[in-house]
Protein backbone atom coordinates (compact mmCIF):
# COMPACT_ATOMS: atom_id res chain seq x y z
CA UNK A 1 0.00 0.00 0.00
CA UNK A 2 1.49 3.32 -1.04
CA UNK A 3 2.32 6.08 1.41
CA UNK A 4 -0.26 8.47 -0.05
CA UNK A 5 -3.14 5.99 0.12
CA UNK A 6 -2.22 5.00 3.68
CA UNK A 7 -2.04 8.63 4.74
CA UNK A 8 -5.43 9.42 3.18
CA UNK A 9 -7.01 6.47 5.00
CA UNK A 10 -5.38 7.65 8.21
CA UNK A 11 -6.97 11.09 7.81
CA UNK A 12 -10.37 9.49 7.19
CA UNK A 13 -10.10 7.36 10.35
CA UNK A 14 -9.03 10.37 12.40
CA UNK A 15 -11.92 12.42 11.03
CA UNK A 16 -14.61 9.85 11.82
CA UNK A 17 -13.13 9.19 15.26
CA UNK A 18 -13.19 12.91 15.91
CA UNK A 19 -16.86 13.17 14.85
CA UNK A 20 -17.67 10.24 17.16
CA UNK A 21 -16.02 12.03 20.09
CA UNK A 22 -17.98 15.24 19.50
CA UNK A 23 -21.30 13.45 19.26
CA UNK A 24 -20.55 11.31 22.33
CA UNK A 25 -19.68 14.31 24.48
CA UNK A 26 -22.79 16.17 23.28
CA UNK A 27 -25.15 13.30 24.12
CA UNK A 28 -23.69 11.73 27.25
CA UNK A 29 -22.57 14.88 29.01
CA UNK A 30 -25.11 17.35 27.63
CA UNK A 31 -22.23 19.62 26.68
CA UNK A 32 -21.96 21.33 23.29
CA UNK A 33 -18.28 20.90 22.55
CA UNK A 34 -18.64 22.51 19.11
CA UNK A 35 -19.02 25.94 20.72
CA UNK A 36 -15.46 25.84 22.05
CA UNK A 37 -12.81 25.38 19.37
CA UNK A 38 -10.08 24.88 21.97
CA UNK A 39 -11.94 21.91 23.46
CA UNK A 40 -12.26 20.41 19.99
CA UNK A 41 -8.51 20.79 19.50
CA UNK A 42 -7.83 19.39 22.98
CA UNK A 43 -9.85 16.21 22.38
CA UNK A 44 -8.78 15.98 18.77
CA UNK A 45 -5.17 15.62 19.94
CA UNK A 46 -6.08 12.46 21.87
CA UNK A 47 -7.11 10.88 18.58
CA UNK A 48 -4.73 12.42 16.06
CA UNK A 49 -1.39 12.32 17.87
CA UNK A 50 -1.26 8.58 18.77
CA UNK A 51 -2.39 7.63 15.27
CA UNK A 52 0.03 9.98 13.54
CA UNK A 53 2.91 8.74 15.69
CA UNK A 54 1.96 5.11 14.97
CA UNK A 55 1.68 5.85 11.26
CA UNK A 56 5.11 7.53 11.16
CA UNK A 57 6.71 4.69 13.12
CA UNK A 58 5.22 2.08 10.80
CA UNK A 59 6.09 4.02 7.66
CA UNK A 60 9.56 5.27 8.53
CA UNK A 61 10.97 2.89 11.15
CA UNK A 62 9.21 -0.47 10.76
CA UNK A 63 11.95 -1.87 8.54
CA UNK A 64 14.70 -0.82 10.95
CA UNK A 65 12.79 -2.17 13.94
CA UNK A 66 12.32 -5.55 12.22
CA UNK A 67 16.00 -5.73 11.32
CA UNK A 68 16.92 -4.84 14.89
CA UNK A 69 14.62 -7.57 16.24
CA UNK A 70 16.03 -10.15 13.84
CA UNK A 71 19.56 -9.17 14.76
CA UNK A 72 18.84 -9.71 18.46
CA UNK A 73 16.95 -12.99 18.10
CA UNK A 74 19.07 -14.69 15.44
CA UNK A 75 22.18 -16.64 16.25
CA UNK A 76 24.02 -15.25 13.25
CA UNK A 77 24.20 -11.60 12.21
CA UNK A 78 24.23 -10.32 8.64
CA UNK A 79 24.49 -6.81 7.18
CA UNK A 80 21.11 -5.14 6.89
CA UNK A 81 21.62 -4.44 3.19
CA UNK A 82 22.25 -8.15 2.57
CA UNK A 83 19.01 -9.11 4.35
CA UNK A 84 17.01 -6.54 2.38
CA UNK A 85 18.56 -7.58 -0.94
CA UNK A 86 17.97 -11.25 -0.28
CA UNK A 87 14.36 -10.56 0.74
CA UNK A 88 13.88 -8.71 -2.54
CA UNK A 89 15.26 -11.67 -4.49
CA UNK A 90 12.92 -14.02 -2.59
CA UNK A 91 10.00 -11.76 -3.38
CA UNK A 92 10.95 -11.85 -7.04
CA UNK A 93 11.30 -15.65 -6.83
CA UNK A 94 15.01 -15.41 -7.56
CA UNK A 95 16.24 -16.60 -4.18
CA UNK A 96 19.21 -18.36 -5.76
CA UNK A 97 20.81 -14.91 -6.08
CA UNK A 98 21.07 -14.73 -2.29
CA UNK A 99 24.09 -16.99 -2.63
CA UNK A 100 25.95 -14.10 -4.26
CA UNK A 101 25.53 -12.03 -1.09
CA UNK A 102 26.92 -14.65 1.29
CA UNK A 103 28.21 -17.97 0.01
CA UNK A 104 29.16 -19.46 3.38
CA UNK A 105 25.90 -18.92 5.28
CA UNK A 106 23.58 -18.81 2.31
CA UNK A 107 20.85 -20.88 4.01
CA UNK A 108 20.85 -18.86 7.24
CA UNK A 109 20.68 -15.61 5.31
CA UNK A 110 17.77 -16.98 3.33
CA UNK A 111 15.87 -17.97 6.50
CA UNK A 112 16.34 -14.55 8.11
CA UNK A 113 15.40 -12.78 4.87
CA UNK A 114 12.18 -14.83 4.67
CA UNK A 115 11.33 -13.79 8.23
CA UNK A 116 12.04 -10.17 7.34
CA UNK A 117 9.82 -10.44 4.27
CA UNK A 118 7.03 -12.09 6.30
CA UNK A 119 7.08 -9.40 9.00
CA UNK A 120 7.15 -6.49 6.53
CA UNK A 121 4.31 -8.01 4.48
CA UNK A 122 2.26 -8.48 7.66
CA UNK A 123 2.77 -4.86 8.76
CA UNK A 124 2.05 -3.44 5.31
CA UNK A 125 -1.08 -5.51 4.83
CA UNK A 126 -2.39 -4.78 8.35
CA UNK A 127 -1.39 -1.13 8.56
CA UNK A 128 -4.99 0.10 8.55
CA UNK A 129 -5.99 -2.54 11.11
CA UNK A 130 -3.21 -1.41 13.42
CA UNK A 131 -4.23 2.24 13.05
CA UNK A 132 -7.88 1.33 13.72
CA UNK A 133 -6.84 -0.52 16.88
CA UNK A 134 -4.84 2.50 18.02
CA UNK A 135 -7.87 4.67 17.31
CA UNK A 136 -10.09 2.44 19.48
CA UNK A 137 -7.56 2.51 22.31
CA UNK A 138 -7.30 6.30 22.02
CA UNK A 139 -11.09 6.61 22.17
CA UNK A 140 -11.19 4.41 25.25
CA UNK A 141 -8.54 6.50 27.00
CA UNK A 142 -10.35 9.65 25.99
CA UNK A 143 -13.63 8.42 27.49
CA UNK A 144 -11.76 7.84 30.73
CA UNK A 145 -10.61 11.44 30.54
CA UNK A 146 -14.10 12.87 30.12
CA UNK A 147 -14.88 12.71 33.83
CA UNK A 148 -12.50 15.62 34.37
CA UNK A 149 -14.35 17.82 31.91
CA UNK A 150 -14.90 20.58 34.46
CA UNK A 151 -11.17 21.15 34.87
CA UNK A 152 -10.49 21.19 31.16
CA UNK A 153 -9.91 24.97 30.89
CA UNK A 154 -7.13 24.88 33.48
CA UNK A 155 -5.47 21.90 31.79
CA UNK A 156 -5.86 23.48 28.39
CA UNK A 157 -4.31 26.70 29.65
CA UNK A 158 -1.32 24.86 31.05
CA UNK A 159 -0.93 22.89 27.81
CA UNK A 160 -0.97 26.07 25.73
CA UNK A 161 1.48 27.74 28.10
CA UNK A 162 3.93 24.85 27.87
CA UNK A 163 3.46 24.72 24.09
CA UNK A 164 4.23 28.43 23.67
CA UNK A 165 7.12 28.22 26.11
CA UNK A 166 8.71 25.43 24.07
CA UNK A 167 8.46 27.45 20.86
CA UNK A 168 9.92 30.50 22.61
CA UNK A 169 12.76 28.36 23.91
CA UNK A 170 13.48 27.09 20.39
CA UNK A 171 13.73 30.67 19.10
CA UNK A 172 16.03 31.65 21.97
CA UNK A 173 18.26 28.61 21.46
CA UNK A 174 18.52 29.32 17.72
CA UNK A 175 19.53 32.93 18.45
CA UNK A 176 22.10 31.79 21.01
CA UNK A 177 23.46 29.24 18.53
CA UNK A 178 23.86 31.89 15.82
CA UNK A 179 25.64 34.28 18.19
CA UNK A 180 27.93 31.57 19.56
CA UNK A 181 28.86 30.31 16.10
CA UNK A 182 29.83 33.83 15.04
CA UNK A 183 31.61 34.58 18.30
CA UNK A 184 33.69 31.40 18.38
CA UNK A 185 34.84 31.77 14.78
CA UNK A 186 35.59 35.45 15.44
CA UNK A 187 37.82 34.44 18.36
CA UNK A 188 39.75 32.14 16.01
CA UNK A 189 40.21 35.06 13.64
CA UNK A 190 41.56 37.31 16.39
CA UNK A 191 44.08 34.65 17.35
CA UNK A 192 45.55 35.11 13.87
CA UNK A 193 44.94 38.84 13.37
CA UNK A 194 45.34 41.32 16.26
CA UNK A 195 42.13 43.11 17.28
CA UNK A 196 43.82 46.50 16.97
CA UNK A 197 44.89 45.84 13.37
CA UNK A 198 41.38 44.78 12.42
CA UNK A 199 39.40 47.54 14.12
CA UNK A 200 41.71 50.44 13.24
CA UNK A 201 43.25 49.11 10.03
CA UNK A 202 43.07 51.45 7.02
CA UNK A 203 43.68 48.86 4.30
CA UNK A 204 41.53 45.95 3.13
CA UNK A 205 43.33 43.55 0.80
CA UNK A 206 42.58 39.92 1.75
CA UNK A 207 44.45 38.64 -1.33
CA UNK A 208 47.78 39.94 -0.03
CA UNK A 209 50.41 37.22 0.22
CA UNK A 210 52.69 38.92 2.76
CA UNK A 211 51.76 40.24 6.20
CA UNK A 212 48.03 39.64 5.73
CA UNK A 213 47.23 40.84 9.28
CA UNK A 214 48.12 44.36 8.13
CA UNK A 215 45.76 44.12 5.15
CA UNK A 216 42.52 43.21 6.93
CA UNK A 217 41.41 46.59 8.24
CA UNK A 218 37.76 47.29 8.99
CA UNK A 219 37.75 51.06 8.37
CA UNK A 220 37.42 51.01 4.53
CA UNK A 221 34.47 48.60 4.71
CA UNK A 222 32.83 50.53 7.53
CA UNK A 223 33.31 53.75 5.54
CA UNK A 224 31.58 52.31 2.49
CA UNK A 225 28.76 50.74 4.53
CA UNK A 226 27.91 53.92 6.42
CA UNK A 227 28.30 56.14 3.33
CA UNK A 228 25.85 54.10 1.26
CA UNK A 229 23.43 53.70 4.18
CA UNK A 230 23.46 57.46 4.87
CA UNK A 231 22.74 58.30 1.22
CA UNK A 232 19.90 55.76 1.29
CA UNK A 233 18.38 57.09 4.50
CA UNK A 234 18.63 60.74 3.39
CA UNK A 235 16.88 59.87 0.14
CA UNK A 236 14.16 57.74 1.71
CA UNK A 237 13.39 59.48 5.01
CA UNK A 238 11.46 62.51 3.79
CA UNK A 239 9.87 60.64 0.92
CA UNK A 240 8.78 57.79 3.18
CA UNK A 241 7.52 59.98 6.03
CA UNK A 242 5.49 62.36 3.85
CA UNK A 243 4.12 59.46 1.82
CA UNK A 244 3.04 57.69 5.01
CA UNK A 245 1.34 60.83 6.35
CA UNK A 246 -0.49 61.44 3.09
CA UNK A 247 -1.49 57.80 2.84
CA UNK A 248 -2.93 57.67 6.36
CA UNK A 249 -4.47 61.15 6.74
CA UNK A 250 -5.32 62.56 3.31
CA UNK A 251 -5.76 59.75 0.84
CA UNK A 252 -9.35 58.46 0.39
CA UNK A 253 -10.00 55.17 2.15
CA UNK A 254 -10.82 53.38 -1.09
CA UNK A 255 -7.39 54.24 -2.47
CA UNK A 256 -5.74 53.33 0.84
CA UNK A 257 -7.02 49.78 0.48
CA UNK A 258 -5.29 49.57 -2.90
CA UNK A 259 -2.05 51.50 -2.28
CA UNK A 260 -1.17 49.98 1.12
CA UNK A 261 -0.96 46.37 -0.19
CA UNK A 262 1.08 47.59 -3.16
CA UNK A 263 3.59 49.16 -0.75
CA UNK A 264 3.83 45.90 1.16
CA UNK A 265 4.54 44.09 -2.11
CA UNK A 266 7.25 46.60 -3.04
CA UNK A 267 8.95 45.98 0.29
CA UNK A 268 9.27 42.30 -0.67
CA UNK A 269 10.77 42.67 -4.16
CA UNK A 270 14.05 40.69 -4.48
CA UNK A 271 17.01 43.02 -4.17
CA UNK A 272 18.65 41.71 -7.34
CA UNK A 273 15.79 43.34 -9.27
CA UNK A 274 16.76 46.66 -7.74
CA UNK A 275 20.37 45.91 -8.71
CA UNK A 276 19.41 45.47 -12.36
CA UNK A 277 17.38 48.69 -12.18
CA UNK A 278 20.42 50.53 -10.79
CA UNK A 279 22.89 49.20 -13.36
CA UNK A 280 20.72 49.40 -16.49
CA UNK A 281 18.26 52.24 -15.93
CA UNK A 282 19.22 54.62 -13.14
CA UNK A 283 22.96 54.95 -13.76
CA UNK A 284 22.66 56.32 -17.34
CA UNK A 285 19.92 58.75 -16.27
CA UNK A 286 21.94 60.25 -13.41
CA UNK A 287 25.13 60.32 -15.50
CA UNK A 288 23.29 62.25 -18.20
CA UNK A 289 21.86 64.66 -15.63
CA UNK A 290 25.19 65.34 -13.90
CA UNK A 291 26.96 65.88 -17.21
CA UNK A 292 24.97 69.10 -17.56
CA UNK A 293 26.93 70.41 -14.56
CA UNK A 294 30.29 69.06 -15.81
CA UNK A 295 30.24 66.32 -13.16
CA UNK A 296 31.51 62.84 -14.03
CA UNK A 297 29.88 59.83 -12.40
CA UNK A 298 31.43 56.38 -12.71
CA UNK A 299 29.37 53.40 -13.74
CA UNK A 300 29.80 52.12 -10.19
CA UNK A 301 29.38 54.61 -7.35
CA UNK A 302 28.04 54.86 -3.82
CA UNK A 303 25.54 57.50 -5.00
CA UNK A 304 23.72 55.05 -7.29
CA UNK A 305 23.79 52.28 -4.69
CA UNK A 306 22.52 54.64 -1.97
CA UNK A 307 19.66 55.96 -4.11
CA UNK A 308 18.50 52.48 -5.12
CA UNK A 309 18.71 51.19 -1.55
CA UNK A 310 16.77 54.31 -0.55
CA UNK A 311 14.09 53.38 -3.08
CA UNK A 312 14.05 49.87 -1.62
CA UNK A 313 13.60 50.98 2.02
CA UNK A 314 11.13 53.81 1.27
CA UNK A 315 8.11 51.42 1.43
CA UNK A 316 9.33 50.25 4.85
CA UNK A 317 9.37 53.80 6.25
CA UNK A 318 6.09 54.64 4.52
CA UNK A 319 4.36 51.57 5.90
CA UNK A 320 5.65 52.11 9.44
CA UNK A 321 4.70 55.81 9.36
CA UNK A 322 1.24 54.86 8.12
CA UNK A 323 0.83 52.39 10.97
CA UNK A 324 2.02 54.96 13.54
CA UNK A 325 -0.52 57.58 12.45
CA UNK A 326 -3.30 54.99 12.26
CA UNK A 327 -2.65 53.92 15.86
CA UNK A 328 -2.70 57.45 17.29
CA UNK A 329 -5.58 57.84 19.78
CA UNK A 330 -8.67 59.28 18.10
CA UNK A 331 -9.38 61.59 21.03
CA UNK A 332 -6.09 63.41 20.32
CA UNK A 333 -7.13 64.18 16.76
CA UNK A 334 -10.69 65.04 17.71
CA UNK A 335 -9.53 67.17 20.63
CA UNK A 336 -7.23 69.18 18.37
CA UNK A 337 -10.05 69.78 15.91
CA UNK A 338 -12.38 70.69 18.78
CA UNK A 339 -9.94 73.40 19.91
CA UNK A 340 -10.28 75.07 16.52
CA UNK A 341 -7.19 73.76 14.76
CA UNK A 342 -7.47 72.90 11.11
CA UNK A 343 -6.68 69.39 9.93
CA UNK A 344 -3.27 70.48 8.63
CA UNK A 345 -2.44 72.23 11.91
CA UNK A 346 -3.55 69.27 14.02
CA UNK A 347 -1.39 66.89 11.97
CA UNK A 348 1.63 69.19 11.94
CA UNK A 349 1.52 70.46 15.54
CA UNK A 350 -0.10 67.59 17.44
CA UNK A 351 -0.09 64.27 15.60
CA UNK A 352 3.36 64.56 14.06
CA UNK A 353 4.91 65.61 17.38
CA UNK A 354 3.39 62.60 19.13
CA UNK A 355 4.38 60.20 16.37
CA UNK A 356 7.92 61.58 15.92
CA UNK A 357 9.70 59.14 18.30
CA UNK A 358 8.07 56.17 16.58
CA UNK A 359 8.93 57.64 13.17
CA UNK A 360 12.57 58.03 14.25
CA UNK A 361 12.55 54.39 15.33
CA UNK A 362 11.24 53.36 11.92
CA UNK A 363 14.05 55.33 10.25
CA UNK A 364 16.62 53.59 12.44
CA UNK A 365 15.16 50.19 11.53
CA UNK A 366 15.28 51.14 7.85
CA UNK A 367 18.91 52.22 8.36
CA UNK A 368 19.65 48.74 9.76
CA UNK A 369 18.05 47.25 6.65
CA UNK A 370 20.22 49.43 4.42
CA UNK A 371 23.39 48.39 6.25
CA UNK A 372 22.68 44.73 5.56
CA UNK A 373 22.14 45.07 1.79
CA UNK A 374 24.47 43.13 -0.52
CA UNK A 375 23.26 42.57 -4.09
CA UNK A 376 22.53 46.21 -4.88
CA UNK A 377 26.00 47.20 -3.65
CA UNK A 378 27.70 44.53 -5.77
CA UNK A 379 25.87 45.60 -8.94
CA UNK A 380 25.80 49.38 -8.41
CA UNK A 381 28.78 50.30 -6.24
CA UNK A 382 31.48 47.78 -7.05
CA UNK A 383 34.09 46.11 -4.86
CA UNK A 384 36.67 48.84 -4.28
CA UNK A 385 37.67 49.02 -0.60
CA UNK A 386 38.72 52.62 -0.01
CA UNK A 387 38.25 55.44 2.46
CA UNK A 388 36.33 58.26 0.81
CA UNK A 389 33.43 60.62 1.45
CA UNK A 390 32.71 61.28 -2.21
CA UNK A 391 29.41 59.79 -3.40
CA UNK A 392 30.87 59.57 -6.93
CA UNK A 393 33.49 56.96 -5.95
CA UNK A 394 33.12 53.21 -5.95
CA UNK A 395 33.12 51.63 -2.49
CA UNK A 396 32.33 48.27 -0.94
CA UNK A 397 30.49 47.22 2.21
CA UNK A 398 30.79 44.70 5.01
CA UNK A 399 28.12 42.37 3.66
CA UNK A 400 29.64 42.37 0.17
CA UNK A 401 33.02 41.31 1.50
CA UNK A 402 31.44 38.57 3.62
CA UNK A 403 30.02 37.04 0.44
CA UNK A 404 33.35 37.36 -1.40
CA UNK A 405 35.35 35.80 1.46
CA UNK A 406 33.13 32.71 1.49
CA UNK A 407 33.04 32.07 -2.27
CA UNK A 408 34.38 28.80 -3.63
CA UNK A 409 36.05 26.00 -1.68
CA UNK A 410 37.67 27.81 1.21
CA UNK A 411 39.48 26.38 4.22
CA UNK A 412 38.14 27.63 7.52
CA UNK A 413 41.54 27.93 9.14
CA UNK A 414 43.05 30.94 7.39
CA UNK A 415 42.57 34.64 8.17
CA UNK A 416 40.92 35.39 4.82
CA UNK A 417 37.99 33.03 5.40
CA UNK A 418 37.71 33.68 9.13
CA UNK A 419 37.51 37.41 8.43
CA UNK A 420 33.98 36.82 7.10
CA UNK A 421 32.88 35.71 10.57
CA UNK A 422 34.57 38.70 12.19
CA UNK A 423 32.81 41.02 9.75
CA UNK A 424 29.52 39.24 10.44
CA UNK A 425 29.97 39.67 14.18
CA UNK A 426 30.71 43.39 13.74
CA UNK A 427 27.61 43.74 11.58
CA UNK A 428 25.58 41.91 14.23
CA UNK A 429 26.80 44.31 16.93
CA UNK A 430 25.96 47.35 14.78
CA UNK A 431 22.42 46.21 13.99
CA UNK A 432 21.87 45.14 17.60
CA UNK A 433 22.96 48.58 18.79
CA UNK A 434 20.62 50.30 16.31
CA UNK A 435 17.70 48.10 17.34
CA UNK A 436 18.34 48.85 21.02
CA UNK A 437 18.34 52.58 20.26
CA UNK A 438 15.11 52.23 18.30
CA UNK A 439 13.44 50.31 21.12
CA UNK A 440 14.67 52.81 23.71
CA UNK A 441 13.32 55.80 21.78
CA UNK A 442 9.96 54.13 21.29
CA UNK A 443 9.58 53.21 24.96
CA UNK A 444 11.02 56.41 26.36
CA UNK A 445 9.40 59.01 24.14
CA UNK A 446 6.65 57.20 22.22
CA UNK A 447 3.03 58.23 22.71
CA UNK A 448 2.16 54.73 23.95
CA UNK A 449 4.79 54.72 26.73
CA UNK A 450 3.52 53.75 30.16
Amino acid sequence: MSFLISFMLLIIIIYFSYILIIKTVNKLFNFNITENKYLKIYYGFYIAIPMLVTFLVITLFSSKLILFYLGKTSQQSFPQNSIKSCALYIHLQEDYKCQILNKKDFKSLKVISKKYLTYTDFINSNKINILTLISILSLFLLFLKLHSLKNINEKLGSMVEVFLWCFSLVGILISIGIILSLFLETLKFFHLVPLKNFIFGLKWNPDATNNISQNLGLIPLLNGTILIALIAIIFSSFLGIFSGIYLSEYMPKNLQKIIKPILDVLAGIPTIIYGFFAAITLTPIIQSFLSNFNLILNNESSLIAGIVIGIMITPIITSLTYDVFKTLPKNIKEGALGLGLTKNESIRKICFQMALPNIISSIILAFSRAIGETMIVVMASGLAAKITLSPFDSVTTITTQIVIMLQGDQEFNNPKTLSAFALGFILFLITLFLNIISLYITKKYGYNKK
